[in-house]
């Protein structure tokens, strides 16, 4: 996330009951929502669920990753490159 989405990054940290509601959404893959302004994006399957305390970790494999143009152009310097082999 962006230095600029820091209030998004709150919402979905805390005890938000519909994190999504008042959040530029589109839909991905089995109409899961993405976040609009990316950098990058990883659709995963999930492949493993470990429980960890109150929590979950859940392992995924890519199966569909984009990369926002528009913001790497608008940020020169600041973007990274990745190399995948998707």
């Amino acid at each position: 996330m962006a230095a600029d989405q820091e209030d998004i990054s709150r919402k979905f940290s805390g005890p938000e009951t519909d994190r999504f509601e008042m959040v530029p959404v589109s839909k991905g893959i089995y109409g899961l929502p993405i976040l609009d302004h990316y950098r990058a994006c990883f659709q995963c399957a999930v492949t493993e669920k470990y429980p960890a305390g109150d929590h979950v970790i859940i392992v995924g494999r890519v199966i569909a990753c984009h990369f926002n143009a528009i913001w790497c152009l608008a940020n020169p310097g600041k973007s990274s490159i990745l190399w995948t082999s998707l």
